[in-house]
């Protein structure tokens, strides 16, 4: 087994006292099918639950097993700092403190209020229950923001009037244009969370998608448009491209051609031949390798004319359109350029491992590429401005993979209790929430 990934998840029994720290290893076998597997439940016995500490726990358990990590395997994470503390190797995180100062005092005036009613009786009095800010959880803002706004036009009659003061701060029109925009991000988070499937071949498209949602439209209020900018370039500097998400983008056989993400393709391509002349190389002497002395010569031209999949899933906005088929002569990469020029239609929500298993005669040097680069795909590389690779480890009840079931850490009664120990009146807000938006 040269690689797999290890998922991580504390918790505290609530009746004892006692913590717990469950194991789970996840890999992907050359028959292309995904398996689970449960390490253990553990009973945590050391003194502090301190990072270090943590980190060696795990270690230690790990090793039982003749298990380790390092830099090519890696953990799922949330934002939880302990977690990240234990298991982010050295790599430091740089964030500029920056704007949006106008959206972040609407954000903290919709805190303040959330807080000051779920510690009071009143909750019962709203139609939707108020959803706590929680920056361990993904999304955490859009949660409590979207359901604010669903009971915006309720919640003053129930307010004293301190309280009101922060009302009045709430701006409704850029509290609805601000969950409009949010929205897109809770949905590439449900898409880049799925249990069952590998899919980093999600992760080029959805970022772009993302960097194309964060483009300034003329008729947007001047606070959402600040927060765009912002998210736009923190985008591009926090969320680093690995060469494996451009390998796995081409190797989706809806995404190949990155009608998305144009300028990405040649990269892409390049990557997938490296490693194709790589590989046959090692049984082949390949003469003529280099991309000048690579030619082809079309013999037919077809079209295209599939329609594309109604759907309303979010990475159907990514796949590309129709292309013209061409057929080249032989050549040491043909492989490859089939691939390329293939008139192939899948359902978006197959297990792309299938269709390599299905195609793995036609194209056998492609497939064994995608087998080793999808051991990755349920793993995700959370990247510094550095360009250093993070272990992310993520700590969820329902374990997921860096697209697993969602990545959002469900928060019950409890942790909302828990997490109310603030005082209300406290005008000290973090630099930014947005910056582990």
């Amino acid at each position: 087994m040269k690689s797999y990934c290890i998922i991580c998840d504390f918790w505290t029994e609530k009746h004892t006292g006692l913590s717990y720290c469950g194991l789970v290893l996840r890999h992907i076998t050359i028959d292309f099918n995904l398996y689970n597997f449960i390490l253990g439940c553990f009973l945590y016995d050391a003194e502090t639950q301190s990072s270090n500490n943590v980190r060696m726990f795990v270690n230690e358990k790990l090793s039982s097993f003749g298990l380790n990590l390092n830099n090519s395997i890696f953990v799922v994470t949330d934002n939880e700092n302990k977690m990240r503390a234990a298991f982010k190797d050295k790599c430091k995180k740089l964030i500029k403190k920056r704007g949006c100062e106008k959206i972040q005092n609407l954000f903290g005036n919709v805190k303040r209020i959330v807080t000051h009613v779920r510690r009071s009786h009143q909750q019962m009095k709203l139609k939707q229950k108020l959803e706590l800010y929680s920056d361990t959880r993904f999304n955490g803002a859009f949660y409590m923001l979207n359901v604010f706004r669903n009971v915006y036009d309720d919640i003053g009659g129930i307010l004293n009037d301190n309280y009101m003061n922060y009302l009045i701060g709430v701006d409704k029109y850029i509290l609805e244009e601000l969950c409009g925009f949010l929205k897109r991000f809770d949905q590439a988070i449900d898409e880049l969370s799925e249990q069952e499937k590998p899919n980093m071949h999600k992760v080029l498209p959805i970022r772009q998608l993302l960097l194309n949602h964060c483009n300034l439209k003329s008729d947007e209020c001047l606070e959402l448009q600040e927060l765009k900018i912002f998210l736009g370039e923190r985008i591009k500097t926090a969320w680093i491209l690995q060469d494996q998400h451009y390998m796995c983008t081409l190797l989706h056989p809806l995404l190949k051609n990155f009608d998305i993400a144009p300028n990405e393709r040649a990269k892409a391509f390049d990557l997938v031949k490296k490693e194709l002349l790589a590989r046959v190389s090692s049984s082949h002497t390949i003469a003529n390798t280099s991309s000048g002395n690579i030619n082809t010569t079309t013999t037919t031209t077809t079209t295209n004319t599939t329609t594309s999949l109604a759907s309303n899933d979010l990475l159907s906005f990514c796949f590309d359109r129709p292309q013209q088929k061409i057929i080249s002569n032989s050549t040491p990469l043909n492989e490859l350029y089939d691939y390329m020029t293939l008139d192939v239609q899948i359902n978006e929500c197959d297990d792309i491992l299938s269709f390599w298993k299905a195609n793995v005669k036609s194209f056998p040097t492609l497939s064994a590429i995608n087998l080793k680069i999808s051991t990755e795909q349920s793993k995700r590389r959370l990247s510094t401005i550095d360009l250093q690779p993070v272990p992310f480890v993520d700590n969820h009840s329902n374990l997921t993979s860096p697209s697993a079931t969602k990545e959002t850490k469900i928060i019950d009664d409890r942790d909302c209790d828990m997490n109310i120990t603030e005082n209300t009146d406290n005008n000290d807000e973090p630099c930014n929430i947005w910056s582990d938006f």
